[in-house]
């Protein structure tokens, strides 16, 4: 999905692609489409896979992984179409970067291909757009027009018209809210009544909200959004929101209200001039005045709170001397209005992350590659993409992929499989029991990852772990629900190139259920067998 500015109208300023992600939930990718079909005859659906994270258009993108990806993608189209707008997906396949991209020839293997890249635009196709957009030019020396007529299935018919929520500003708060992501929380939030809280950063008044487009009338800080509500704050400006400038006097004052309130919560983020759709980024770091004042502000205030608006992933050096760390991503015109419910418990953290945020740039699985010499663009990593790269080296991370926190607590429980052997023409169902055992209500994203421990030989290399099924759930406190999930094949199999079709060996597979990637909570065995005669 593009930015949630439309061609015709600007209208309501909806969260970006980045953010909708976030909210690890089609039916919010649906509605997001359709109340920007409402302000447009045509929207644009982006289902590529985010490769690199200094990618100008990332906050175009969902995620790192296809089966995400393709998941919020038909979501989106669906969305879009059922309030007769056109969805236009695109531009095809492998649009990673926005260097050279008229010229350039992308290097893909076969098995990349199908597993990597393809699937989200089958699943975007199988979801009826009435147009596919094939960006500039080639794909291993074919055209990405000719690429598109022979990788890409017939589209379905288009859904029928729909009855969407008219877009408005509480609209956007309220799709806001469900996208934030809670990374890190030792105890700092929710903010409570009565405490002094001193918000820094200029981004507290005039938060970055989207991608690219016309600018938003209707948007309000957390700043504003507070004080509206009565909230006892206090601002300091500390840094400005459109540059990397930093004033003696400025930070001294920050340190000091920092220092004598109860919480301090520091507002950062990309600058909109440090970033453009058409230019990628070099550097994974925030401007250098914000890391230096969050640094300082830690150091004399243990319950120090960092919000971050942003379009990709930052690095964070000062995540380990912060008490919490709440990732709104862009998340349109309602976002400071969100973050001010999330910050004070008003509502409750349900994003997750749809993408790995590395410790550093040097760490992610194309640095040595991206961009390209601006002819070419060689996919040497391959299949390890994300959190396949990040796990197969066993590398630690700022925060992994499906990551995010709650205000409450769920406890897994009772996982089981309706078989223990799988063939090539049979189903198994997952099934786990999840409960809420907090004290407030929260949605929980449950998570499955197959992992092939056949041991066959597989050219390319075996990933350790493939996201195969995600689902949100609500739950009051104390309240539990089965969740459920079907496998087949396909699930287990990977794309073989000498056989140009998908297999899976036979043999042993785990299905792990889990809060994150890294955060598993049930591990099954289950074996696959082909059927015989």
């Amino acid at each position: 999905m593009s930015s949630p500015t439309v061609v015709e109208n600007s209208g309501v300023v909806l969260p970006a692609a980045c953010a909708v992600a976030a909210s690890f939930d089609p039916a919010l990718a649906r509605s997001t489409g359709a109340a920007q079909g409402q302000q447009a005859h045509r929207m644009d659906v982006d289902a590529n896979v985010k490769r690199s994270p200094l990618y100008g258009r990332n906050f175009a993108l969902f995620s790192e992984d296809a089966y995400l990806t393709g998941a919020l993608a038909a979501g989106a189209v669906a969305g879009v179409q059922s309030v007769g707008a056109e969805a236009a997906v695109g531009p095809f396949l492998c649009c990673n970067q926005a260097a050279d991209s008229a010229a350039l020839d992308r290097r893909v293997d076969e098995r990349t291909l199908q597993e990597i890249y393809l699937p989200p635009f089958e699943a975007a196709t199988l979801a009826g757009p009435q147009t596919l957009r094939c960006g500039s030019g080639t794909l291993n020396g074919i055209p990405l027009a000719e690429a598109a007529a022979t990788l890409l299935p017939a589209a379905s018919p288009a859904p029928g018209a729909d009855t969407a929520a008219k877009p408005d500003h509480a609209l956007a708060v309220q799709l806001a809210a469900q996208c934030g992501v809670l990374v890190q929380n030792l105890g700092a939030l929710p903010l409570k009544a009565g405490q002094q809280v001193a918000y820094i950063g200029a981004f507290a008044e005039t938060p970055r909200y989207r991608g690219e487009g016309a600018a938003s009338p209707a948007v309000l800080g957390a700043l504003d959004a507070a004080l509206l509500k009565g909230r006892r704050v206090g601002y300091v400006k500390g840094f400005p929101a459109d540059m990397d400038e930093r004033s003696e006097d400025e930070f001294l004052r920050a340190v000091s209200a920092a220092e004598h309130a109860d919480v301090a919560v520091v507002f950062a983020g990309q600058p909109e001039s440090f970033v453009s759709p058409d230019t990628d980024r070099r550097t994974l770091r925030l401007p250098e005045c914000q890391n230096n004042l969050i640094a300082r502000i830690a150091a004399v205030q243990k319950n120090t709170v960092v919000v971050l608006y942003t379009g990709a992933p930052v690095e964070c050096p000062w995540a380990g001397d912060v008490s919490a760390v709440l990732c709104m991503y862009l998340a349109g015109e309602g976002v400071g209005e969100a973050t001010d419910a999330l910050l004070w418990g008003d509502a409750n953290p349900s994003g997750r992350l749809p993408e790995t945020w590395p410790l550093r740039l040097e760490d992610t699985p194309c640095y040595l590659d991206y961009p390209g010499d601006g002819r070419t663009a060689d996919y040497r990593e391959g299949v390890y993409v994300g959190y396949h790269w990040y796990d197969a080296r066993r590398m630690p991370v700022l925060w992994p992929f499906g990551h995010g926190m709650s205000y409450t607590g769920f406890v897994y429980r009772s996982a089981q499989l309706s078989t223990d052997t799988l063939t090539e023409n049979s189903t198994a169902t997952v099934r786990v029991t999840v409960k809420n055992s907090g004290a407030v209500p929260g949605a929980e994203v449950v998570q499955l990852y197959v992992s092939d421990e056949t041991g066959a030989p597989i050219s390319g290399g075996r990933v350790p772990q493939s996201l195969r099924g995600f689902t949100k759930i609500w739950l009051e406190p104390g309240e539990e629900r089965e969740v459920s999930f079907t496998l087949t094949a396909r699930d287990l199999a990977h794309y073989d190139p000498a056989r140009r079709a998908w297999h899976a060996a036979p043999g042993r597979y785990t299905v792990r259920i889990g809060h994150t990637s890294r955060d598993i909570r049930a591990t099954l065995g289950l074996n696959f067998e082909y059927c015989r005669g």
